[in-house]
């Protein structure tokens, strides 16, 4: 038999004689060590693929909202030394009330040239129609995601 001390003589005892509760809690540390690894693992793969879709997008650096203007006046703003890259959009807030009558904010962003952005480009999924059709939308892959509520 081995010698053991008087201490590990009674852990040894008590694992033998609660083996039940020595398994849950043995469960519960494993389950938690795999679920910390997990999350950590998948915060990793996301940041990745959401910086890498970021940069891809060319991100501007400010955005000015104006009245109404014409071509000249973008013309002169991207001869300015400052301005690596500008566009022109007509964006406007508003919000969908859905059928269970909840409402949703939604951005509406009218772009006048899909083949010629250079800020804030759209990356294309899949299956997208981009341009889109004349009178046709196109819509972010988050309305996706829209629970219970549908169109």
């Amino acid at each position: 038999m081995l010698n053991l001390d008087r201490r590990w003589v009674k852990i040894v005892h008590d694992f033998w004689i609660y083996k039940s509760r020595t398994f849950t809690v043995i469960m519960a540390i494993a389950i938690g060590v795999i679920g910390v690894g997990m999350i950590n693992t998948t915060q990793i793969i996301l940041l990745e693929n959401y910086l890498a879709q970021y940069r891809q997008s060319n991100p501007a650096d400010s955005t000015i909202g104006t009245s109404r203007f014409g071509e000249s006046f973008l013309r002169k703003i991207r001869k300015l030394p400052e301005v690596a890259a500008a566009d022109a959009r007509h964006i406007i807030s508003a919000r969908i009330k859905m059928p269970s009558g909840t409402e949703r904010p939604v951005t509406l962003q009218a772009i006048p040239d899909f083949n010629a952005i250079n800020v804030n480009r759209l990356v294309r999924m899949p299956g997208a129609q981009v341009p889109p059709p004349d009178e046709g939308i196109l819509l972010e892959r988050s309305v996706l995601v829209v629970r219970s509520d549908r169109f």
